[in-house]
């Protein structure tokens, strides 16, 4: 998604990265809309990966993967 990648480029101007993160929350609210899907199950989505995987909050992102 060009918006995702374009988060990577600005991480240092906070202003551009609120006008990405609108850009990428209005596609998924749109995408959401379309396949009538609601926050509450994406929020149930997020918290089971969250509880599998770990979540964010030490900032470590893995920036790309390869199958072996």
């Amino acid at each position: 998604m060009e918006e995702a990648q374009e988060l990577k480029i600005i991480k240092d101007n906070i202003e551009e990265i609120k006008n990405e993160l609108a850009d990428v929350l209005k596609v998924a609210e749109e995408i959401m809309k379309f396949y009538a899907i609601s926050k509450e199950e994406i929020k149930d989505i997020m918290e089971e990966k969250d509880e599998k995987a770990g979540g964010f909050d030490k900032r470590i992102i893995l920036d790309e993967a390869s199958e072996i």
